[in-house]
């Protein structure tokens, strides 16, 4: 009974003080995530390119170096989530990428 009320505590606690392990904020009080994933090029409206998250979220990176605009590349960031109320391309979650190296499984 006694680790049901630590269980409990804890949820109580981490949930109470928004406390998220694949999201935090920034100093300017942006909400900041990790994401794991594929790059994926789009054609439509004059081509852009996104990112398939593992955790099932598509983030459209505002900004995306060249040397990332791989089809397919597997691909680590650390990004700022974009409010923005109207997108040129209606897919993806906005971010602004703070920093992004190529992925792999086997040697993150």
């Amino acid at each position: 009974m006694r680790w049901v009320t630590a269980v409990l505590c804890f949820a109580v606690f981490t949930f109470g003080c928004g406390v998220d392990l694949l999201h935090a904020q920034d100093e300017d009080g942006a909400d900041v995530v990790q994401i794991t994933g594929r790059i994926k090029h789009f054609s439509y409206e004059g081509g852009f390119y996104g990112i398939d998250g593992d955790d099932g979220t598509a983030y459209k990176p505002m900004r995306l170096d060249l040397s990332f605009q791989v089809e397919g590349l597997r691909v680590k960031a650390k990004a700022r989530l974009i409010e923005v109320e109207l997108l040129t391309h209606g897919w993806g979650t906005p971010i602004d990428i703070i920093e992004i190296k190529r992925y792999h499984k086997d040697n993150p």
